[in-house]
């Protein structure tokens, strides 16, 4: 290369793979995928308001994002070793597509993130290209900015005034009692004008809006402009409330400023300080209650101590789902209910993978050890604003039915935003490292406190800027490539196999619509698995339930059809001895069958766990105890 159009030329092929794996990162944060079957039919409509991707289209989207990667490795290599290490928990991945996983597909989506990141990583060597990826990653900062500002506006007031209008028939609706947990807990959120973006959580929306914030914070070192982007970011952090995510911004501001001051920063010091997030939870964890006045460390704490014990029951992992059963089968009277995940990147690896998980956990600590501000160069605005500005384009189309007004118009401005955003990063002369550096060990310490490393559509996009700040240069291996080409054909073929069980529920909601049984009831979809089309038709007394395995979900639907459901009752406490509903029926149950020694031990167990439960809006309320202490103590 001995000029720059050169140059230019040379880099035209990895700049445009660098931009189009940016580009489907960035469609992922400003598009909901959920487990709802359904949108892979009507992607316009969704229940609870908000459309998305069903599992079917997130597969698709995850075959194209590997379709890259193979691209890369054959173009231009890939360390052999983080390869292989790689690979190895994306084949116990697949294998558990045929259970205990329901939704197989989010761990399918696991890997296509390590795999994108191996790619990034190669990409980030190229410093131009390194420059376009940044530009179109940090890009997502103004679509989310505006869909949090109309989240916490007009959104917010419709739903507060929805509610004080019409509560009995909000209620009703739902099938919450007056005065109940559900009621009281949701109205206690309710008038929490929090931003979530595209997510399930503020804590993930927190951990995009950080990790791009931070970013935006080395480039206003040299261009002032960009505090408005920064002011901006603390805003959106504050309003979600993430302690965690606040933290974690606090300790990449500390680590630029650290940069800025012309202070090296070890090499061991990112692991370091992953791990020492994690030791400060498991310490509070294992404090007395009220030694340390944090409560959301003591609930983390709680949730390690989970993970620990379902790791050491299931060796082999529970699937991309599983901990919420096995959770519950080990927690503690006192500790959160029904929680999803360990809240914590190495703790859900193992709870997922169990020791599978250890090649990805040597991979994730060795690239810790290459983490470096690097170089970035002016790039091409007009790819970086293009891509950007396509990325964003197609979120909307997926949500295009179910916008209007003012929603719509935020939308576009969303997607222009994104374009300028990206085009005047990549074209200006700032540099980016720093910021990109302090950003990875921000989200790395915000990944041990959430559930950020494990969400669909937040893990790529995470993965992607993590990247960023490990360019590695690793010799010619283009025979790598096939791996995440075979992972992506996997894809392929799990995606064909979850239209089918979106087909047999919308023939379900066909039949209940026209009030006439089915003409073929369906079968249990073993690969990849998912029993809830088999449940529909279980429930709605359309097929016998033995066809049915032996999972918590199952168990209760059994027990909701028999008229004597005491024995099912004895099963499911043994995967669930503390939850509360559930020893309020069987209580209930032995009660009304004659058996009431069985019933005052169950009601006392019940008052036993409102004891140790700290939450006053999921205590019992005044009137139920007292009824159920009048039960215990009323002669037979």
């Amino acid at each position: 290369m001995t000029g720059p159009k050169a140059l230019d030329q040379s880099d035209r092929f990895p700049m445009v793979l660098g931009a189009g794996l940016a580009a489907l990162g960035s469609f992922g944060v400003l598009t909901a995928m959920v487990d709802q079957r359904h949108l892979d039919f009507a992607p316009g409509l969704a229940a609870g308001g908000y459309p998305g991707l069903g599992p079917s289209g997130a597969l698709i989207w995850c075959a194209g994002l590997l379709s890259l990667p193979a691209l890369v490795f054959w173009r231009f290599g890939v360390d052999r070793w983080l390869a292989l290490a790689t690979s190895v928990p994306c084949v116990w991945l697949v294998v558990q597509l045929s259970g205990p996983s329901e939704h197989g597909w989010r761990g399918l989506v696991l890997g296509a993130a390590g795999w994108a990141a191996l790619a990034a990583m190669r990409l980030a060597a190229l410093p131009k290209v390194r420059r376009v990826m940044v530009a179109v990653l940090i890009s997502v900062l103004m679509p989310l900015g505006l869909r949090a500002a109309l989240q916490v506006g007009p959104e917010h007031s419709a739903m507060v005034a929805l509610w004080e209008s019409d509560r009995d028939g909000f209620l009703e609706q739902r099938g919450w009692a007056p005065g109940g947990e559900e009621a009281q807990v949701f109205e206690r959120r309710l008038y929490e004008a929090v931003p979530t973006g595209w997510f399930v959580s503020p804590n993930i929306f927190s951990t995009v809006i950080l990790g791009a914030g931070l970013v935006c914070l080395g480039l206003s070192s040299q261009h002032r402009a960009w505090w408005l982007a920064v002011l901006g970011v603390a805003w959106l952090l504050l309003l979600a409330g993430s302690k965690g995510g606040l933290a974690a911004f606090g300790v990449g501001v500390l680590v630029f400023f650290w940069q800025q001051s012309g202070r090296v920063m070890p090499r061991w010091a990112p692991l370091t300080l992953m791990l020492g997030v994690v030791v400060v939870v498991v310490l509070r964890g294992l404090l007395p209650e009220g030694v340390v006045g944090e409560e959301s460390l003591r609930v983390r704490g709680g949730y390690l101590r989970g993970a620990w014990q379902v790791w050491q029951n299931n060796p082999l992992g529970v699937g991309v789902d599983g901990f919420q059963d096995a959770y519950l089968g080990v927690r503690r009277a006192g500790d959160a209910e029904e929680v999803r995940s360990a809240h914590a990147l190495l703790a859900d690896w193992l709870v997922i993978l169990g020791v599978f998980a250890l090649p990805w956990m040597w991979a994730l600590a060795r690239t810790t050890f290459s983490l470096r501000a690097g170089d970035c160069v002016p790039a091409s605005g007009f790819l970086a604003g293009l891509s950007a500005a396509l990325a964003a384009a197609l979120a909307l189309q997926i949500e295009l039915a179910s916008v209007a007004g003012t929603s719509a118009l935020l939308r576009v401005l969303g997607v222009l935003g994104a374009g300028g955003v990206a085009w005047c990063l990549a074209t200006g002369a700032a540099s980016v490292g720093r910021g990109v550096f302090a950003a990875a060990l921000a989200m790395l310490v915000h990944a041990q406190l959430d559930v950020t490393s494990v969400t669909p559509n937040a893990v790529v996009w995470g993965g992607l800027l993590l990247a960023m700040a490990a360019p590695a240069m690793p010799q010619k291996n283009q025979w790598m490539g096939v791996l995440p080409a075979a992972l992506a054909l996997v894809c392929v073929l799990a995606a064909r196999q979850t239209t089918r069980a979106a087909r047999d529920l919308s023939m379900l909601e066909a039949a209940i619509a026209s009030q006439q049984s089915p003409q073929w009831v369906p079968a249990l979809h073993e690969w990849p698995y998912d029993p809830q089309p088999l449940r529909e038709a279980v429930r709605l007394g359309w097929a016998s339930p033995e066809g049915l395995r032996s999972s918590r979900q199952d168990l209760q639907l059994k027990s909701n059809l028999v008229s004597d459901p005491r024995a099912l009752h004895d099963q499911l406490l043994l995967l669930n001895p503390y939850g509360r509903t559930l020893l309020d029926r069987a209580a209930q149950a032995r009660w009304e069958a004659g058996e009431v020694d069985g019933a005052r031990d169950l009601w006392r167990r019940r008052l036993a766990v409102d004891d140790a439960i700290r939450d006053p809006a999921r205590k019992l309320s005044a009137s139920k105890r007292t009824e159920i202490e009048e039960r215990i103590g009323r002669e037979p």
